[in-house]
């Protein structure tokens, strides 16, 4: 990682071109002061997901299968997991993400 001073105030911050980098080349190399604060970004990102989840239930179904069953911070946390997963295989493929796609009720129904 690296360190530049690419901001108004004159402070320096982390570039992230070195880190991608070192995700694609499957380096383990990212300083342990930053793994903490990726994986709290990741949590966090989670955590608004399951909320949002708990408002429209019909759009995330497993969330709310999970729910039922975990607590809320056990479902988040797992999301987050699963997000850094697909992120690092992104990554390390060199490929752009492309969403799952979601069978319909309609179509679930008319295949059975």
């Amino acid at each position: 990682m690296e360190l530049r001073d690419n901001s108004l105030t004159g402070k320096a911050c982390v570039t992230r071109q070195p880190l991608i980098a070192a995700l694609r080349h499957g380096q383990n190399q990212l300083l342990q002061s930053f793994v903490p604060h990726l994986r709290r970004l990741f949590v966090l990102g989670a955590i608004s997901i399951v909320r949002i989840a708990r408002a429209r239930p019909e759009k995330y179904p497993w969330l709310m299968q999970l729910l039922a069953r975990r607590p809320f911070k056990v479902v988040a946390v797992a999301l987050a997991n699963k997000m850094a997963r697909t992120a690092w295989a992104v990554l390390a493929r060199g490929e752009t993400y492309r969403a799952p796609t979601r069978l319909s009720n309609a179509v679930i129904a008319a295949a059975a």
